[in-house]
């Protein structure tokens, strides 16, 4: 007897329901499709199979996913198990931002031991004074008796940085991933070796994080496992300032100890790892929203910022009417922009 043949997406093509319609978040090709809800709850409540007489709506659903290669008709489903979605990480600490000002307040060499230590992996350099070459290869050398992989250097543009320069840093130094280099007289990117040295007119401010756009989506499996169960902004976080003091990010104020003091004592202070378990599935308005698991979470402004649940300030995606309008003009907003005092962010962006 020939078996029937039942449509399944692919492992790494999931389903995300939204309040007015869901998407299919592509893991491996980092795309999201959008699907009708009607036919999401179809694909959770029965098999659809290839002899069934569909509606029309449900056939081109069917039509459209097979010819974006998200799903396909087999004959044995059982062998196509869904992709796992745990999330793990090894060490406390995964992702450290080091903020350094020309006189730093702790030894950078010992932080980044001790960060090392704890787990942390990507290291981002926030720096505030020129930099030359001699003092950055002086600052990238300090990683390599550490477990860091990654590294990206946010510096104040200056005249005298080459293509060549760059070239030779990349090559020198193989965890050297981007270069970002602000208040530059152009907006560009270079590709260098496979890396990037990006110029940009901006500034270095914290307050210009936590904007909620399309261009900021990462659909991955990690991003998106990560999001069932963490916040994907803050897990695993930590932030140095240049004083050595520690706190969650850049842009929240609470301070939590010092860099030189035991981090383990510092990490395992429950009021620093509160908002680590924050979800996009238990945040207001978030939990209604299609994007919800490749999207970032800010915690550090918040349109309501008396309400830890509350959904990130700088988003205007309304997930009731699948429509985005600007943050920063919305009403309900203006509050908030006034509380944490981001009226000249608010202005940068007209």
């Amino acid at each position: 007897m020939t078996k029937k043949a039942e449509f399944k997406l692919f492992a790494n093509c999931i389903i995300v329901r939204g309040a007015t319609r869901s998407t299919v978040c592509d893991l491996q090709r980092n795309d999201v499709h959008f699907i009708p809800n009607a036919f999401a709850d179809l694909m959770q409540e029965r098999s659809l199979c290839e002899c069934d007489d569909f509606d029309e709506e449900t056939a081109a659903c069917i039509k459209y996913l097979v010819e974006n290669d998200l799903g396909h008709f087999v004959t044995d489903p059982d062998q196509f198990p869904e992709l796992s979605l745990e999330y793990t990480n090894p060490g406390t600490l995964s992702h450290a931002i080091i903020e350094l000002s020309d006189q730093p307040a702790f030894d950078v060499a010992k932080a980044l031991h001790s960060l090392s230590d704890a787990g942390v992996k990507f290291v981002d350099f926030w720096i505030r004074h020129k930099m030359d070459r001699t003092l950055l290869e002086t600052l990238v050398r300090n990683l390599k008796p550490t477990r860091i992989l990654t590294v990206n250097i946010c510096m104040p543009f200056a005249e005298g940085w080459t293509s060549p320069i760059f070239e030779y840093l990349f090559v020198s130094f193989q965890r050297l991933y981007s270069i970002t280099l602000y208040g530059a007289n152009i907006e560009k990117v270079e590709n260098i070796l496979g890396r990037q040295v990006i110029h940009t007119k901006g500034i270095l401010d914290a307050r210009q994080c936590g904007k909620i756009h399309t261009h900021c989506f990462s659909c991955n499996i990690k991003t998106f496992s990560e999001s069932q169960h963490f916040n994907t902004c803050l897990n695993g976080k930590i932030t140095i300032t240049s004083e050595g003091l520690v706190k969650n990010c850049p842009a929240m104020q609470e301070t939590f100890g010092r860099i030189d003091a035991p981090l383990n004592e510092v990490v395992s202070n429950k009021g620093f790892q509160r908002f680590w378990n924050i979800k996009k599935d238990d945040i207001n308005i978030c939990r209604d929203c299609e994007f919800r698991h490749v999207c970032t979470d800010c915690r550090a402004f918040l349109e309501t910022p008396e309400d830890i649940y509350s959904r990130p300030l700088k988003c205007g995606y309304d997930p009731y009417t699948g429509e985005w309008k600007s943050w920063s003009t919305h009403p309900q907003k203006k509050y908030s922009i006034s509380y944490y005092g981001l009226e000249a962010v608010v202005e940068s962006d007209k």
